[in-house]
């Protein structure tokens, strides 16, 4: 006698590769998921070594410029000294002019006097 057929094992296998399917569909589209933000990621890996690049330049640049400025800042601070010394020493030769003329200044009532015959009376002490 035949065997009756079991349709529920049918069923089965059926809706097992109805699954399978679908999970193999949605691992495609994973994997094309995957690739894309895979692409997505060297895209910004690159365009991250652009900026890093960019930066370094940038940087370099700032280095330098603080490494003139300092230079500008040593030689102006190298003349302002000089400067400033050159000045004190002109005004200690004017301190020393200024005295010798406070000391020809407060003899020369003395000397005209007695150049002309002229004395500065004697202070009279009072009795």
């Amino acid at each position: 006698m035949p065997r009756p057929k079991n349709n529920g094992n049918g069923r089965l296998l059926e809706e097992a590769l109805v699954k399978l399917v679908q999970s193999q569909t949605s691992l495609v589209e994973a994997h094309s998921s995957l690739a894309q933000t895979q692409a997505s990621i060297m895209q910004t890996q690159a365009s991250i070594l652009q900026t890093q690049e960019s930066l370094t330049q940038t940087h370099n640049a700032f280095v330098a410029r603080i490494a003139e400025t300092d230079r500008r800042l040593a030689e102006l601070e190298r003349a302002t000294e000089q400067r400033f010394a050159r000045i004190e020493a002109i005004l200690r030769e004017h301190s020393q002019i200024l005295e010798s003329h406070s000391q020809i200044l407060e003899s020369l009532p003395d000397k005209i006097g007695a150049k002309f015959g002229f004395h500065m009376p004697e202070p009279k002490a009072d009795k």
